[in-house]
């Protein structure tokens, strides 16, 4: 039976015909080539993964959630219908055991809110089914669904012993009015600034209309004006710049600006890119009425309803209130589908905070790994940046690049904040392995080792006789060198550019989200990084890479005329020529040192054999993935997502940069904190003793309540004196491992080991003893234990133990042999 609404029949019936007409399937992708009215809307695939796979299984997805194209007809029935469905909630939620009410607040009669057809919005009562609400794995919605709740509702709602018919539940999902609860509801539903202005995103970064350009809940776009609810036009929004426009005529401005505009605007003294908002996009960060529809459209979702998302707020709301009720599941697929459609996907990259906000909550580590390492990359940047910079950008609010910032809560932050650390800490070491003496050995390339040994045995064999191969191989390291450190030197040059650089592209993508105010060209940023900055950019490697293989491809010859891969194969042949010439002159005599024996061998008369000791190829096989593993590759083939706005940065995390990410993300961090701990150093001079007692004799050890009041602490108050040996027990902080002077017990060791039985017997028969008065007892050394029983018990003071006194008992041990 349908719920009883405060509306008319003719009402009702005008309501649902309007219904039917507009619950409209999402059609599949136009093909390419389509017209939909001149804009190129739905023809764009889903983002790409580095292998072309996609980045979600469409085809788990109802048909409503893939792939989309509309145009402004169909939107505009859509849009209308979506108004209808949440207005009159009661007749599109008409079936269920379950009664649902949402009370909205009271009104103001001079100027009630309302939605674009001016209808005002009042209170809701709905129905749904319980199957579905315990469906979601919701706790929120299990426990309200218990006697307990159900029993003061009903009696809060006066409907106990009054239930309509089929009703077994009732549920009061109106948001409340004060306390913690309402804070933390306000504070996760409250819009950040890029999701309210990314609306501008259909004229900014060419984003589908239909998923952006959603008007709010609250709306009076009608207001003062002639026209329709919403066209397929795409209308531009008033920006700067337009001073020379009547007050009252429509802006029409082309976005985005480019470079040049951008410049010329922050010149100006602009601000802003769109500093005049039309009334029906500058909306609250916080609506009470779009909190009590995004309930409505919750519910819908969980009934398995259609909800058209078509703007960032909607989907903000849907998933913090699903966050909220503990039933992120339902707005999953939902949330992908807007995210990852065509163009839109740049909202991760435009607002990677939003992004791993969302990514957290839905639990999606494509989202979140991409707006991870952005941030993580961000931050590092701004952490080796020079005073001057810091003093001069205020990093509070926008990145070193000019992107405004937003807030990524606090689940995250300490994530990223670990993460950009490790990173700064692993440039700094590669840093230092690029500026270093001898590039390639500091890498441990293989063969450039091996061509480092074969140097050393010339030189030290004959260097007159070994002239000529000597004189290629310091020929070849010095080129080799020359090559990587030239690049190495930019670093550091102030007014170098790289070549590979398209300074152009990056200021034309960065022109689409940063502005005026923030605004500096991408040739004047780079020159102001440090080389550890640099390093943080894709562009050192890439020309790294570019220099290296301009070098060492087989057509190539360097500046003196040679080819490199011509010159390995002459150092082979003239080693294949001291091979043969030490062969005959000494029959492999004693004359051969071992060095040079160890590098000299047929092979190098067999080049194309597959146990040739140096080849060119090899060399340039193992620099060119150094170079890749650093930061050469263009994108890593990972969980993350194909990166198009911000190319500029490395974005290449490893492990230990990733390792904070939780474990659905692909990281290792399991909640327990243990991802932040550093790895136990090795025990240099040897553990005191295994589990709680380990330390390494340079660190205070932890305690051990199992041992603490027992042989632990009586050694501590033991005063050995001496030697060395007492030494030993105070850096220890506990037993000591000399044996004698000239004897160090090993980790894997214990003091006369052989005579520690496992049963202890030793042990307590010794204390047994230890007790009886007036007996004088000779203890033998010859165990860990037997050291607690040195103290003399009828002395007044203890006893101390010498170095001598250790060769004393080792001479009496035949006294009890």
């Amino acid at each position: 039976m349908p719920i009883p609404v405060n509306i008319s029949e003719n009402e009702e019936k005008i309501l649902r015909e309007a219904v039917a007409a507009s619950l409209l399937s999402a059609r599949p992708a136009m093909p390419p080539g389509t017209n939909i009215g001149g804009h190129r809307l739905g023809t764009e695939p889903i983002a790409k993964n580095d292998d072309g796979t996609s980045n979600m299984e469409v085809s788990r997805l109802p048909p409503y959630q893939r792939t989309q194209a509309m145009e402004g007809n169909e939107y505009t029935q859509r849009h209308r219908s979506e108004m209808y469905k949440v207005q009159f909630s009661g007749v599109e939620l008409s079936q269920g055991d379950t009664l649902v009410f949402v009370d909205f607040p009271q009104p103001d009669f001079l100027k009630p809110p309302v939605d674009c057809d001016g209808i005002p919005f009042r209170s809701q009562q709905f129905r749904v089914h319980s199957k579905n609400l315990l469906a979601t794995g919701s706790s929120k919605f299990a426990e309200m669904l218990q006697p307990t709740y159900q029993f003061r509702i009903q009696r809060r709602r006066k409907l106990v012993n009054a239930l309509p018919e089929g009703i077994k539940y009732v549920l009061d999902l109106t948001p409340p009015s004060e306390g913690d609860e309402m804070v933390f509801q306000i504070t996760e539903l409250s819009l950040t600034p890029g999701i309210i202005k990314w609306w501008s995103s259909y004229a900014r970064l060419d984003v589908p209309f239909f998923l952006v350009k959603g008007h709010d809940d609250v709306c009076r776009c009608k207001e003062g004006t002639n026209r329709s609810l919403i066209t397929a036009q795409m209308e531009r929004a008033p920006v700067a710049g337009d001073s020379n426009q009547e007050a009252n005529a429509p802006y029409v401005v082309t976005l985005p600006y480019t470079v040049e505009s951008l410049v010329s605007l922050r010149n100006e003294g602009k601000k802003l890119q769109i500093e005049h908002v039309p009334p029906h996009f500058d909306i609250p960060d916080y609506c009470p009425i779009r909190h009590r529809n995004g309930i409505i459209r919750l519910l819908m979702l969980i009934e398995d309803r259609e909800v058209f998302i078509d703007s960032a707020p909607r989907l903000w709301t849907l998933v913090a209130l699903a966050k909220i009720w503990d039933c992120v599941s339902v707005v999953q697929d939902p949330a992908l589908q807007w995210l990852l459609q065509g163009s839109n996907s740049k909202f991760i990259e435009i607002l990677p905070e939003e992004a791993i906000r969302i990514g957290g909550i839905i639990q999606n580590a494509q989202v979140t790994r991409t707006a991870f390492k952005i941030l993580v990359n961000e931050l590092a940047i701004e952490q080796t940046a020079l005073d001057k910079a810091k003093r001069s950008i205020d990093f509070n609010h926008v990145t070193f690049f000019g992107r405004r910032k937003g807030d990524p809560g606090d689940e995250f932050s300490n994530l990223i904040q670990h993460a950009a650390l490790a990173f700064v800490e692993r440039i700094t070491n590669n840093l230092a392995e690029l500026e270093s003496d001898d590039i390639l050995e500091s890498w441990d390339i293989p063969e450039y080792k091996k061509l480092l040994k074969i140097e050393v045995a010339l030189r030290f064999e004959d260097p007159k006789r070994c002239e000529t191969a000597l004189n290629m191989i310091s020929y070849l390291k010095a080129r080799m060198k020359k090559i990587l450190s030239s690049v190495v030197d930019n670093l550091r040059h102030p007014y170098h550019v790289p070549t590979v650089l398209d300074c152009k592209r990056v200021d034309s993508e960065r022109a689409t989200y940063v502005e005026p105010l923030d605004f500096q060209e991408f040739t004047e940023i780079y020159r102001m990084m440090t080389p550890a900055q640099k390093l943080l950019t894709r562009y050192p490697y890439k020309e790294l890479q570019n220099s290296w293989a301009e070098w060492t491809v087989k057509w190539s010859t360097d500046i003196t005329g040679v080819n490199p891969a011509y010159f390995f194969q002459s150092l082979g042949s003239e080693m294949a020529k001291l091979y043969q010439l030490y062969k005959d002159l000494n029959a492999w005599g004693d004359n051969i040192s071992p060095e040079f024996y160890e590098i000299l061998s047929d092979n190098w008369e067999m080049p194309y054999g597959c146990l040739y000791p140096l080849r060119h190829s090899w060399i340039d096989s193992q620099v060119t993935h150094k170079i890749e593993e650093l930061g050469a590759r263009v994108r890593n083939k990972d969980q993350g997502l194909y990166i198009i706005t911000t190319e500029h940065l490395l974005l290449d995390l490893k492990d230990g940069e990733i390792k904070f990410l939780p474990l659905w993300a692909g990281g290792l961090n399991d909640g327990t904190g243990g991802v932040f701990e550093d790895q136990l150093p090795p025990a240099d001079m040897g553990p005191n003793g295994p589990g709680p007692a380990y330390h390494t004799g340079m660190t205070i050890p932890s305690d051990a309540s199992s041992l603490s009041g027992s042989f632990v602490d009586d050694m501590s108050a033991m005063n050995m004196a001496g030697s060395t040996t007492a030494a030993s027990v105070d850096v220890h902080d506990s037993v000591s491992t000399i044996y004698r002077p000239n004897h160090v017990i090993v980790d894997d060791k214990s003091i006369a080991s052989e005579s520690f039985k496992s049963d202890f017997s030793d042990y307590h028969e010794a204390r047994d003893k230890i007790g009886e008065p007036g007996e004088k007892m000779v203890i033998v050394a010859e165990s860990l234990d037997d050291l607690l029983q040195i103290a003399d018990s009828d002395s007044d003071s203890a006893a101390t133990i010498g170095c001598d006194d250790f060769d004393t008992l080792d001479d009496d041990d035949d006294i009890y042999t």
